[in-house]
């Protein structure tokens, strides 16, 4: 079975189960570290945190440092551009994977969001999952934060467990 099978975002109406975009992620993660193994390490914050991956930034030396130091640094400078470019090649790549595993409707209204359109030319995977998020979740770009937040707190202690659902 492929690990994305069944695994769709969609829209919160179409949802059937209140789990389903965290589901969809924990699958993503999944096919996201067996199939991008090089960049494992600096995926975690996209499925943590909805956060950008970036490769860390050598350290830069202080003035006290001798020429093998210095030397070394270059070497660390040209492998950390070398591996952020390869980085963003892979995000791109994923935005096409996440994109797939977005429902018709979804895909829908995306595309009718003002942004989209440089979100995608860009492959920005980061903001389009957080697009999906709020899509998924019912956020909506115009209501007020605290309202938003009230309304999901509220779904979350309305949810209650279905009979076919089990505990593990």
């Amino acid at each position: 079975m492929a690990p994305l099978s069944g695994l769709v975002f969609q829209l919160y109406t179409e949802q059937t189960s209140a789990t389903e975009f965290q589901d969809t992620m924990d699958a993503l993660e999944i096919f996201a570290v067996t199939t991008y193994k090089n960049h494992v390490n600096y995926l975690h914050p996209l499925f943590t945190d909805l956060e950008e991956p970036v490769v860390p930034r050598p350290v830069e030396l202080d003035e006290d440092a001798n020429n093998m130091d210095m030397r070394g640094l270059d070497v660390d400078i040209k492998e950390w551009r070398k591996e952020t470019r390869e980085l963003q090649n892979t995000l791109s790549l994923f935005f096409n994977v996440v994109w797939g595993q977005c429902s018709p409707g979804m895909q829908a209204r995306l595309r009718g969001l003002a942004d989209f359109p440089a979100l995608q030319r860009a492959g920005n995977v980061t903001q389009l999952l957080r697009k999906i998020q709020g899509i998924s979740m019912q956020f909506e770009g115009s209501k007020i934060i605290y309202v938003a937040k009230d309304q999901v707190i509220k779904r979350f202690y309305m949810y209650t467990q279905g009979q076919d659902e089990s505990n593990i």
